[in-house]
Parts: C-alpha cells; sequence; structure tokens
C-alpha cells in the first residue's frame, strides 16, 4: 500500500523522538538531585524539589504531546475510492435497482457512521450515478457542496410515488429469470418490496408465483412461510437434497 513507508517511517521517528525525551528527563533528574544534595539549606532543598517538578510536568506534557501526534499520525482520511466501495449504484432507469429513497437513506447511515466529510462524500457519490442520474448530474449547472443539499435535488428529480396497480403489475412480472438461481431471484424479489414498501407476506406470495420452478413450488406449497429467509432457506435445502442439479433455469 503507499501509505505503508510514510507510516513506517512517522511511527520510527516517533519512537526515537520518545527516547530522547526519557533521557532528557532522567538526566535533568539526576542533575537536580545532585544540586539539591550539595545544598545544606532547607529553601535550596525545596526551590530544588519545585524545579524538579516543574521540568517533570513539562517533559510529561512533550509526552502527550507525542502521543497526540502518534495518533493523528496513525488516523487519516478515506479515500474517494474507499469510500465509492461502501455505496451501491444509483440508476433510476434501473427497475431492478434500489429507489432514490433507498440510496438516499444508504448514504446517511454510512455517512453518520463514519463521519466523513462532504466533499470526499459528494465526490464518491458522484461515481456511482448511473444512466439517468449520471447524464442529470452531468448536465446540471448547479455545483452542490453538501450532500443533504444534494440528496433533495435527488429526490425532487427521481423521487416517485406508484400506485398499487403500478406494484402489482411491476411484482407480479417480475418472474425468475433464465440461468437466475432461486436465492437470486428470492433477494431480488426482496429488494423490490423494499422498494416498493410491500408487506414480506405479499412478497413471498409474489414469489411463490415467479418461481418457475414447478417441482419447487409443489414441496414448498403446503408451507406457511412469515419471512423470505425462511423461504429462501427451504430452498436452497431442497436443492442441496437433490444435489443442485435443477436450481438454475435452462
Amino acid at each position: 500500500m503507499p501509505h505503508a513507508s510514510g507510516d513506517h517511517a512517522d511511527k520510527a521517528a516517533i519512537t526515537q523522538l520518545q527516547s530522547e525525551m526519557q533521557q532528557l528527563k532522567e538526566m535533568m533528574t539526576q542533575l537536580i538531585n545532585q544540586q539539591a544534595a550539595s545544598t545544606s539549606t532547607g529553601a535550596s532543598t525545596s526551590t530544588a524539589a519545585i524545579e524538579q517538578a516543574a521540568v517533570g510536568n513539562t517533559l510529561d506534557a512533550a509526552n502527550e504531546s507525542i502521543q497526540v501526534s502518534q495518533f493523528n499520525t496513525s488516523t487519516r482520511q478515506a479515500s474517494v475510492k474507499e469510500i465509492a466501495k461502501t455505496l451501491p449504484e444509483f440508476d433510476p432507469s434501473d427497475t431492478n435497482a434500489i429507489s432514490v429513497e433507498q440510496f438516499i437513506d444508504r448514504v446517511d447511515n454510512v455517512s453518520n457512521a463514519y463521519n466523513w466529510d462532504d466533499k470526499f462524500l459528494l465526490l464518491a457519490i458522484y461515481s456511482q450515478l448511473k444512466g439517468p442520474a449520471k447524464m442529470w448530474f452531468d448536465s446540471s449547472p448547479v455545483l452542490h457542496t453538501s450532500w443533504r443539499a444534494f440528496a433533495n435535488a435527488l429526490r425532487d428529480e427521481f423521487g416517485t410515488t406508484p400506485d398499487e396497480a403500478e406494484i402489482h403489475y411491476a411484482m407480479t412480472n417480475a418472474i425468475r429469470r433464465a440461468k437466475e438461481t432461486v436465492k437470486e431471484y428470492c433477494f431480488r424479489m426482496s429488494a423490490l418490496g423494499v422498494r416498493y414498501n410491500i408487506s414480506e407476506a405479499a412478497v413471498i406470495r409474489y414469489t411463490r408465483s415467479g418461481l418457475q420452478h414447478r417441482e419447487l413450488q409443489q414441496s414448498i406449497a403446503a408451507i406457511k412461510f412469515t419471512t423470505m429467509k425462511q423461504m429462501r432457506d427451504t430452498a436452497d435445502e431442497y436443492f442441496v437434497n437433490r444435489g443442485r442439479l435443477s436450481e438454475r433455469k435452462t
């Protein structure tokens, strides 16, 4: 990694400085003790003790400063590329992708968790815009400098509220694709359920209808699932018991 050599050099320099400060502290302590031993009056001894305490406090403060410096050296702002890896892509033209509200919620969650600087966050977000979202951003005359302002602009441009008929049509026609495993299909249907904000019970019914696997549908017909995870696990067990010979459509 590009930071490895620099971090190693910084740590070595801090270690060396700490060693030199400790040696200086020991030398000053010895000098003050010698002065105190050669002084016969109580006042001089008291003055020496005060001087020793002052030196100790100064060196302790310096050592604390070194520790803070060491902490700051070992931490750094995440790069734009690293931030982008934690964010989903946003493509409004992909009916199977997340909605604009889901995208904004995801960015909010990771931003709050890691407390990223808005400028780095926005640069990472720009790289995750696809399709119409990227074209909209490229043609926009406004350059946003805060994530909240950009989120509001995204919501205004791509936010939609489909009616019940549109949702029913989309879910009914979301059948399992060729070469798509049952588990992949179940995850896709779960994502659509979140996108359209429908109940898990409804998602399970739509998923059963769109499995495109008669033997599996017959096998699980009598089972009452309460979660999509139960359905995925049952389907996975079904194919494990059969050697996964028929999991994908042909």
